[in-house]
């Protein structure tokens, strides 16, 4: 017990845990997804200003899914963005990537409400642990507008959780580092698209 929740132990628990998830996210992701005959594949390419506990900073996302229904939306998802800040643990460059579900919901001819949950880990850098890994989560919500084709103007916002190493292990020494978990507010414009399959 005193292995598991020691320093030493927890920097291994976390380093286990996190190359499992990975592992698991990757696999999944990537992974093909099945689709009924007659269903859509499709996207959203978005780009977020971000809101991150004082500091911001810019992210763009990419979701690529296909269509089990009719208004359900099951894929994966990848992004790059940075929040500098004035505090080393929150000065952040991250890649998050995982698993991405959405509905679409009509609301008139050209309009339609489209919500997101997003879950998986992020990958990157902060300036006071520099490489370091965590998990990503969170939901959005946003509107529509039909432009033909299958194309969609968007707008709407996110909000995502980026659990990082202060999550999982205690500073014991002075030469320690962990980088901070932050709540991001995510106000984003974007483009998606279906594509029908023959």
């Amino acid at each position: 017990m005193e292995r598991l929740f020691g320093a030493r132990g927890a920097r291994r628990t976390w380093r286990v845990g996190m190359a499992t998830l990975v592992g698991c996210a990757l696999a999944l992701a990537s992974g093909p997804v099945a689709r009924a005959e007659g269903s859509e594949s499709g996207g959203a390419l978005t780009g977020h200003v971000l809101i991150a506990d004082g500091d911001l900073g810019g992210l763009a996302m990419l979701d690529m899914w296909a269509a089990p229904s009719a208004w359900a939306r099951v894929g994966g998802f990848f992004g790059g963005g940075a929040t500098p800040s004035a505090r080393d643990d929150h000065s952040r460059v991250f890649m998050p990537v995982g698993l991405s579900v959405a509905a679409e919901l009509p609301l008139g001819e050209i309009v339609r409400l489209d919500l997101r949950l997003r879950a998986g880990f992020w990958g990157g850098a902060t300036q006071s642990e520099k490489l370091t890994l965590g998990l990503f989560g969170g939901g959005g919500a946003y509107l529509a507008f039909l432009l033909g084709d299958g194309a969609a103007l968007q707008v709407g916002a996110d909000v995502w959780a980026l659990l990082a190493s202060d999550m999982f292990r205690d500073v014991s020494g002075p030469t320690d580092r962990v980088s901070a978990s932050t709540w991001i507010v995510a106000p984003g414009v974007g483009l998606s698209w279906a594509v029908g399959s023959p």
